[in-house]
């Protein structure tokens, strides 16, 4: 068997550059996303990181920076979220009504001040918010964060600032293999700097409520306050620190309910996005369109009940002998949650990365997920989509199996 080959982050990082190079210079952004991926995907394969001795590694961190700013500075592909982001926190920050004001009447409504629509940030990124027919999701602390630090290079400043301060908590608890698979993770670069999602956030919360079982419940409940697709990975977790961290969700639910009731109402975003939002799950299409003949309308609702009840008998099959694994939770959660976007991997890649650090295949599968996800028209997601991601689900199982086919590093010290 061939010696695997070993590479540093040198590489990673003069490979981005090109990417970064090609994206503004304007080259297609398909084109983009898939070259990248065809790029990395080899790599992933043959590369072993050298790893350093601990997070304080002064090289490590300085090229993962300068990756991440690489990244960030440059445009977006086939993503807009951040757009929203901005401009919503700008608004929440200035007192307009986010929860029922949609981002296209910003504009234009006497709700918004004067001085915010002098603001010539607020204006570029309410004319760039995707969907902008739908008021708020996000919850307003996590609004009054991204309005915090005022624009793209405050944004990027304080992802950063959050990025290392949960590393930096987890620093005793986890192999140095983790810091580098986390730092130069594709997933990590590509949709929480490239793409801008703020999953990665949750992904870091919920390891440190892992690895804290007895103090990590508030980590647990924030994680869930900030991305309700936690309530997937749920069954990873102890049942004590899992009712613990439900009930600080529902603190925090309630001091949102009393301070921004428009949030719950029956038409608002949430609701919407909770039942029609777009779904692109295997079981979903073929669910919707079975379903559709006999609900109608309703299908897309009865679809999503049909598959919340498929999850909990999964997870009760297995947490009766056993706590369930991260990949077993992360492939239930992609077969099951009707939405089923690639950067929502994030949320669980902290667990994943822990519980085994050398699966460089996992990520090679998932970056190949990335690049070949479409989009959620019925057909498309029938023949093609589903197919993938079958494919996806079944690497992880593999890799997972069969850990030592992966690599030499040290496997991760037990759990205290």
């Amino acid at each position: 068997m061939p010696k695997p080959l070993r590479l540093t982050f040198h590489p990673l990082l003069f490979l981005s550059l090109l990417i970064w190079v090609g994206i503004c210079l304007g080259l297609p952004a398909g084109y983009t996303r898939n070259t990248l991926a065809i790029l990395f995907l080899p790599i992933l394969y043959l590369m072993e990181f050298r790893h350093p001795p601990s997070l304080s590694n002064r090289q490590m961190i300085l090229g993962a920076m300068l990756l991440r700013c690489l990244l960030f500075i440059g445009p977006t592909i086939l993503e807009d979220d951040w757009h929203r982001y901005l401009a919503e926190g700008y608004a929440i920050t200035h007192g307009v009504p986010v929860y029922t004001l949609a981002p296209q009447n910003y504009l234009h409504s006497p709700e918004v001040p004067r001085i915010l629509l002098k603001h010539q940030g607020f204006i570029h990124h309410t004319l760039h918010v995707g969907y902008a027919e739908f008021p708020a999701i996000y919850p307003p602390d996590l609004l009054f964060l991204f309005g915090f630090p005022g624009g793209k290079s405050g944004l990027f400043l304080w992802w950063v600032f959050l990025e290392l301060a949960l590393l930096y908590a987890l620093r005793k608890q986890v192999h140095p293999a983790f810091f580098s698979l986390w730092l130069f993770s594709p997933l990590i670069l590509w949709e929480g700097y490239l793409n801008r999602h703020y999953d990665w956030i949750c992904g870091l919360l919920l390891l440190l409520a892992f690895l804290n079982p007895k103090k990590g419940w508030a980590a647990l409940g924030f994680a869930l306050h900030l991305k309700g697709l936690v309530f997937w990975l749920l069954p990873v977790f102890p049942w004590k620190p899992v009712f613990r961290g439900i009930g600080f969700f529902l603190v925090l639910e309630a001091l949102c309910l009393w301070f921004y009731p428009d949030r719950y109402q029956a038409s608002s975003s949430l609701k919407v996005f909770a039942n029609f939002w777009e779904m692109n799950a295997p079981l979903i299409t073929p669910l919707r369109i079975f379903l559709t003949p006999f609900f109608s309308d309703q299908a897309p609702i009865v679809a999503r009940q049909l598959l919340l009840g498929i999850w909990v008998l999964l997870v009760l099959w297995i947490r009766r002998k056993r706590t369930m694994q991260p990949w077993e939770a992360m492939v239930a959660m992609c077969l099951c949650s009707p939405v089923n976007n690639p950067w929502y991997l994030m949320c669980g890649a902290g667990l994943f990365l822990y519980k085994s650090p050398h699966l460089r295949t996992w990520m090679g599968f998932q970056f190949l997920y990335y690049a070949l996800w479409l989009h959620t028209d019925p057909i498309q997601g029938l023949f093609i989509t589903a197919p993938l991601q079958a494919l996806f689900h079944l690497a992880i199982i593999y890799t997972a199996r069969n850990p030592q086919s992966e690599s030499a590093h040290p496997p991760s010290p037990s759990h205290p």
